[in-house]
């Protein structure tokens, strides 16, 4: 009878460990919103997830490469606009040096 009562009570605490468990993985997934949070969930939506994960953030480092691109760009065309204003500048005071109307006599 007594190795009776240490296996009944043996099979309870591993009832309740399983019970234990099953309640922590339920509150586990509830507490993040997630469907799989770990690969014992499931493997291959947690492989598939974590694929699009890593190419969304290549997109988003992509369009920091473009928007840090388009900035350069700006840059150029701003230094270009007042090269082109000071070439221009030095052309019209070049005209106006060989004009004769313009001279001391």
């Amino acid at each position: 009878m007594v190795s009776i009562n240490i296996n009944s009570h043996l099979y309870a605490q591993q009832g309740l460990v399983e019970a234990q468990n099953a309640l922590t993985t339920a509150v586990n997934a509830l507490t993040t919103g997630k469907r799989v949070n770990a690969a014992q969930d499931d493997a291959a939506s947690l492989a598939i997830s974590q694929n699009l994960v890593s190419q969304i953030r290549t997109i988003n480092q992509s369009i920091n490469n473009l928007n840090n691109a388009t900035n350069v760009l700006q840059t150029a065309d701003s230094a270009i606009n007042s090269i082109q204003n000071m070439v221009l500048r030095i052309k019209d005071l070049s005209v106006f040096g060989i004009n004769d109307s313009l001279s001391d006599s």
